[in-house]
């Protein structure tokens, strides 16, 4: 199926033309491509941020403290920042778990299955939320940088 515009072009193009141009930025404005990502890594550890405390209960703190970013590389020839959260526990709350009492064992129900924690997917959330911004950042970012005189 073809993604075709009014004008008659293959709207896949301009796709194709954002990625050689944020690749020739990487290369040509290191440092402001690094700065660009930073910026999105920042709006992403605050958006994880903000979904773990609303989706979580209880306010110790260290499911919190455990979010972090990478600094921003190149890895298979692209620039990358990572977003994680680095507490041990942190994928318990993403994805579910089993209740285990303080020596580890499953706390059964009155019929003698094991009680599950659902998930509530902070991460996914945060990840679904910044896919839906990042091409609009990555045009504006585009954008910043022809005015600057790239190419």
């Amino acid at each position: 199926m073809s993604v075709e515009s009014s004008a008659g072009f293959d709207a896949r193009e301009l796709s194709e033309l954002n990625d050689k141009l944020l690749k020739l930025a990487g290369t040509t404005y290191p440092k402001e491509a690094k700065s660009f990502l930073r910026e999105q890594g920042n709006d992403l550890k605050k958006r994880l941020r903000d979904n773990t405390k609303s989706r979580t209960k209880k306010k110790t703190g260290n499911l919190l403290k455990g979010i972090d970013k990478s600094a921003p590389k190149i890895y298979d020839g692209s620039w990358q920042i990572r977003v994680y959260n680095k507490a041990p526990h942190a994928h318990l709350i993403e994805h579910g778990h089993v209740m285990a009492d303080k020596h580890g064992n499953p706390i059964l129900n009155e019929f003698g299955e094991e009680m599950w924690v659902n998930g509530v997917f902070p991460a996914a959330w945060a990840t679904n939320q910044m896919k839906a911004r990042w091409p609009g950042e990555v045009e504006k970012f585009i954008d910043d940088l022809l005015e600057k005189g790239l190419g």
